[in-house]
């Protein structure tokens, strides 16, 4: 069987997964459903994690608000596999340390999966 799955966020499409799946196998079947869910979910976060980190004010340091150094890819792991999103990155023009708010929001603590996967 063919199927097509397009994934939207805001009116936008932002994945379209077309597979030839085999319906011979129940168990084959049942798995391979099963991935078809984590790369939709995976273009559901990817988009979602990015517009969380366009949302987040700029951080303060040193009493002044940090300069934006450019936006950087960030790839963790999450239940639904690896997902890669977009983050600001800010540095401080007095001690020169370096922030990425959603970095901070997104990860569980340094490593690189997501909350919920570090929580479990």
């Amino acid at each position: 069987m063919d199927v097509r799955i397009v994934v939207e966020v805001d009116g936008r499409k932002v994945s379209e997964i077309i597979e030839s799946v085999e319906t011979l196998d129940a168990m084959a079947l049942e798995l391979r459903v099963e991935e078809l869910k984590k790369r939709a979910g995976r273009a559901v976060l990817d988009s979602g994690f990015t517009q969380l980190g366009e949302s987040l004010g700029r951080p303060h340091c040193c009493g002044r608000p940090m300069r934006n150094r450019g936006r950087r890819v960030r790839t963790v792991m999450s239940h639904s596999g690896e997902v890669t999103y977009e983050r600001t990155r800010y540095r401080c023009r007095e001690c020169q340390c370096w922030q990425t708010p959603a970095d901070a929001v997104v990860c569980c603590g340094s490593h690189r999966m997501t909350r919920l996967l570090g929580r479990n």
